[in-house]
């Protein structure tokens, strides 16, 4: 008993496949998306990186200051910070005091990472 095969015509006009050409073609397209793609993850992880880095700066900043407010009025330059907390280990503070007239005081809080200054928050207390 012969078995029978069925034959199905997958190309035309006596093709007998894909052209090196083409598969060349089809593989330099898809890598050209595919660096495109690759290129905006990463963009976008970065941004986010930023984003969380001036957010956390800020919300230390807001900690630093609330600190500041919460001391006893006193006459100085700078007033002596905590140690930070856990959470902003990285991040460094400063601040500065210019006393004004009538008993307030304009403090400045100025967040530092990696030695550079990279958020400042004004605000002030009174006597």
């Amino acid at each position: 008993m012969r078995r029978r095969y069925v034959r199905i015509k997958l190309f035309k006009n006596g093709e007998a496949g894909v052209g090196l050409t083409k598969v060349v073609l089809t593989i330099l397209i898809l890598g050209v998306i595919g660096a495109g793609l690759a290129m905006t993850a990463t963009t976008a992880s970065k941004t986010l990186v930023a984003n969380d880095r001036m957010e956390a700066a800020r919300n230390y900043a807001q900690y630093v200051m609330e600190y500041i407010k919460g001391l006893s009025y006193q006459e100085v330059d700078s007033y002596t910070l905590p140690s930070p907390p856990d959470v902003y280990r990285e991040y460094g503070a400063t601040n500065e005091v210019v006393s004004l007239a009538s008993g307030k005081q304009k403090i400045t809080v100025h967040i530092l990472y990696g030695g550079k200054e990279i958020y400042e928050l004004e605000g002030y207390k009174i006597k």
